[in-house]
């Protein structure tokens, strides 16, 4: 049935509504205005259908981009993920800007869901759709995407000459809040590599951008990965404080991107402490988390994952390491932050 005048209208106002929010979703949302995408976002993702119905392609390419924060921070992955597949797969397309910039978000979808094949596939067509519009805010983007990719598969040359061009076009264009995505990466790089020394300056230079520009989720990025770094390097009592840290402003900002990272990363530290108990339950509540928002575990925080399950099974005999892990796996997202903050 087509699309009725009212059901158009109430579409343009929900657009508008979004726009007014995330006016391009390839730069850096406000705070405020992530927090309102997230919490009412489903109102127009209840519209989507409307405007494909409509064949108004364009109109349904920014508004699945826009939604960035809704997909990503509100753990809607799989949701968001199913919505860019649909619309990139129309036989009519959007224009090169918006097809850019929904590529993009499409790629890092696939990204969190740990699909790097699918993930790169869809980084390189938004760089070239980018290219193609001259938009070097989009290119960046899908450079940094990119930069992300080369990490996953343990390329750390080709993820650094990636992330410092994607840093390259920020910085000729003077945007401080942009440039801390690549240079985050730069920093993941030298985590991934072992350079604990590395990654200590660059997660500290980009926590303390985030201060000065007033940015608490990357704030929280950057402290739940120094608390990484810091467990591994042997500070356990400032790795604790750290990812503690990072826990409360994840909760008060209700980040769904993060929360599992700020867990899991905790139930590190207990492993560090020979608290295997607390790791395995902690390791399975953050593992829970990841499943329902249909995430799994970026590069470095896999490693390190990888390194404290084995210690903490090693310790605990795999039967009881079971036994704790499953029971913290099935706690909700409520008890699991309860169980991640206890002391």
């Amino acid at each position: 049935m087509p699309a009725s005048a009212n059901s158009l209208l109430a579409a343009g106002e929900r657009l508008e509504w979004l726009a007014r929010l995330v006016p391009d979703p390839s730069l850096p949302v406000p705070e405020a205005s992530a927090a309102e995408v997230t919490g009412n976002g489903r109102s127009v993702v209840d519209v989507l259908e409307v405007l494909v119905e409509a064949g108004r392609v364009e109109d349904a390419s920014w508004a699945v981009a826009r939604l960035r924060p809704y997909w990503l921070i509100g753990g809607n992955v799989v949701r968001g993920r199913d919505w860019t597949e649909r619309v990139l797969a129309l036989p009519q397309q959007g224009s090169p800007a918006a097809r850019a910039r929904l590529l993009e978000v499409a790629a890092t979808l696939a990204f969190e869901q740990g699909d790097d094949g699918t993930a790169r596939a869809l980084f390189t067509r938004g760089k070239e759709a980018a290219r193609e519009a001259g938009d070097e805010v989009a290119e960046a983007n899908s450079l940094g995407g990119l930069a992300r990719c080369e990490l996953m598969a343990g390329n750390l040359d080709a993820a650094r000459a990636a992330a410092r061009a994607c840093e390259a076009l920020h910085a000729a264009r003077g945007d401080e809040v942009a440039r801390i995505f690549p240079l985050h990466v730069l920093a993941y790089a030298d985590y991934i590599a072992g350079d604990d020394d590395g990654a200590r300056a660059g997660f500290h230079r980009t926590l303390e951008m985030g201060r000065r520009l007033g940015i608490r989720w990357r704030q929280a990025q950057e402290m739940t990965n120094l608390c990484s770094v810091e467990t591994r390097a042997g500070n356990l009592d400032e790795a604790e404080s750290l990812g503690r840290e990072a826990l409360e402003i994840t909760v008060e900002l209700d980040h769904g991107l993060l929360l599992p990272y700020c867990v899991i990363n905790l139930a590190g530290v207990a492993s560090a402490r020979g608290q295997h108990e607390r790791a395995a339950y902690l390791l399975g509540a953050g593992d829970g988390l990841l499943a329902a928002a249909g995430m799994e575990l970026n590069p470095g925080t896999a490693i390190e994952y990888r390194r404290h399950r084995a210690a903490s099974t090693a310790a605990l005999g795999e039967e009881q390491f079971r036994r704790r892990y499953d029971a913290g796996r099935a706690l909700t997202r409520e008890a699991a932050i309860e169980a991640a903050s206890e002391r």
